[in-house]
């Protein structure tokens, strides 16, 4: 295997070699508008982005939700005043080179060449102001040649989890499929479909809502006030798993509700988003 050598510069100024497929493991703070994780992509090579861990994108004294707890995939919304205002707020942001500005948020495959860039992987924040951040990310970092497959994914032992890796084109025609069905409801997609951070699941987003996919749950959507207070307790990687059905109304008729692997989010005016934690 062909060695890559980096300087990794957190804790102190270390010099790392590791050979194609091995992954490193960065801390990307939320205080700085990007890290430089001295990993270079050659044109033709494709780095592996895997991110995980919450921060804090206001002081303690900001009560807004949204900005407390924030994973890499950020939050639904955009804003105007973010430095990528058509990607999610706060998503974790990532460069190849002198390339262009891409969505990283908890799992991207890149792939170096003419429209990505090429050199050192740099990785941030899409926010507009980080002074007041804290915390980090930590992003696992794999470059393999196109087609290789990485060491990380070879040693997963769980050879279910592995071949279902492998293949995901049932989750792209089960979303597709989930898209007819609902019409116009979630508005137009504003995303292409993407793997989950578990990179098991499938997932698109549209104006008004998402559509996710598992194998062991199918595909279901999620929208509104159910899905923002899903998405602040982490989506799919937090307490409540996937969805396991899409909204629905509930049984008193003022409520709509969803379904997920570990629980109900229920929401009716005057209460709001509220969760019932349930183990099935």
């Amino acid at each position: 295997m062909k060695p890559y050598c980096c300087a990794l510069m957190f804790a102190g100024l270390a010099s790392v070699c590791w050979a194609q497929g091995q992954a490193v493991t960065v801390e990307i703070p939320a205080n700085q508008s990007w890290t430089n994780t001295g990993v270079f992509v050659n044109p033709g090579e494709t780095v592996l982005v895997e991110a995980r861990g919450v921060i804090e994108a206001v002081s303690p004294a900001d009560t807004r939700p949204m900005f407390h707890r924030v994973p890499p995939a950020g939050r639904p919304e955009r804003q105007s005043n973010k430095p990528q205002p058509n990607m999610p707020a706060l998503v974790m942001l990532a460069r190849l080179g002198d390339g262009p500005v891409l969505e990283a948020g908890s799992r991207a495959e890149l792939q170096a060449g003419d429209s990505n860039g090429s050199g050192e992987l740099q990785l941030g924040i899409n926010d507009d102001y980080v002074a007041d951040n804290t915390g980090s990310w930590t992003a696992r970092i794999t470059v393999r040649s196109t087609g290789f497959i990485s060491q990380q994914r070879r040693s997963r032992p769980d050879a279910d989890t592995a071949s279902r890796r492998r293949d995901l084109s049932p989750g792209i025609a089960a979303i597709q499929s989930k898209e007819q069905q609902i019409g116009n409801l979630l508005g137009p997609a504003t995303a292409h479909i993407r793997v989950a951070a578990d990179g098991i699941g499938r997932y698109r987003e549209y104006q008004n809502g998402v559509i996710y996919w598992s194998p062991d749950t199918g595909a279901h959507e999620v929208r509104g006030s159910i899905r923002d207070e899903w998405m602040r307790r982490g989506a799919e990687s937090g307490d409540l798993g996937y969805p396991t059905s899409d909204e629905l109304p509930s049984r008193d008729g003022r409520s709509r509700m969803n379904r997920f692997e570990r629980g109900v989010i229920r929401w009716n005016a005057q209460s709001g988003a509220r969760v019932e934690q349930t183990q099935y």
